[in-house]
């Protein structure tokens, strides 16, 4: 599969192979271009997280995302509903994650993963998964918070 997996650092690690050609793809980094098999790649990319389009819509959308130019997609690891209790995952219907990956694929698409505990939040309280089950010892986003209630625009009086 065409995978590209993001670490936390912002780096690229190289996985995947190509359904196209069935060879493993290398990518690396020089100066601040990336490179795909030794050659400049710019990823083109946006968003379309597989849990919030109905599984019918997601060929759709991957191709629509396709026709704008764009030759990646990002989406989340929606841990938080795959595994919604301790030792209960469920990767049924609109949550079957290899089959939206297998779609990007086919459409020729590289496929951002970006693996985590549960859906992504700026702020630990804007979401309504945040009482989700979590695993014991984990802070999630312990410094968003701090940062972003130093950093909310203030109001401007006339």
């Amino acid at each position: 599969m065409q995978i590209l997996v993001m670490a936390a650092l912002g780096l690229a690690i190289p996985t995947g192979v190509s359904a196209f050609d069935k060879k493993p793809h290398l990518l690396t980094s020089k100066g601040e271009s990336l490179l795909l098999d030794g050659k400049q790649f710019i990823i083109r990319s946006g968003e379309i997280h597989y849990p919030r389009v109905p599984r019918a819509y997601w060929k759709d959308r991957l191709q629509k995302a396709r026709a704008m130019g764009l030759n990646t997609i990002c989406t989340y690891l929606f841990w938080n509903l795959h595994e919604p209790e301790e030792g209960r995952f469920d990767f049924s219907d609109n949550l079957d994650v290899v089959e939206y990956l297998r779609e990007a694929q086919q459409e020729g698409l590289w496929v951002i993963v970006l693996p985590g505990s549960g859906e992504h939040r700026i702020c630990e309280s804007a979401a309504p998964t945040a009482a989700s089950y979590r695993p014991p010892n984990i802070i999630f986003n312990a410094w968003a918070g701090s940062f972003f209630h130093c950093n909310r625009p203030k109001a401007v009086r006339s």
